[in-house]
């Protein structure tokens, strides 16, 4: 996306995720719950995207993006996918839910 935008998006996905957060589409209605883990702070970040974060819950993995890429940090290819399907490096961003023991 232009600007970064999608970077952003991302963050805030995978924050949500981080905080146990589920979002659904319905129509053109965004949804999440458990509604009391998030702040207001996260509503409005949530509205400010709602366009982009709907396209990517009702388009969880569009096909440009099927290849795994290397980390763009370390440039390793251990990746683990988190809750809303996004790929994230085990080095730079390990997993509190695997056991990497």
């Amino acid at each position: 996306m232009v600007g970064g935008r999608c970077n952003v998006v991302d963050e805030l996905l995978d924050e949500l995720a981080r905080l146990g957060i589920t979002l659904v589409a319905s129509d053109d209605r965004l949804r999440y719950h458990p509604r009391e883990l998030v702040a207001p702070e996260l509503v409005e970040r949530l509205k400010e995207h709602k366009a982009e974060v709907l396209e990517i819950v009702n388009n969880p993995c569009p096909a440009d993006r099927l290849e795994l890429e290397p980390c763009g940090k370390c440039g390793g290819l251990e990746l683990w996918k988190n809750l809303i399907d996004r790929w994230r490096c085990l080095k730079c961003e390990p997993s509190e839910t695997l056991n990497t023991k």
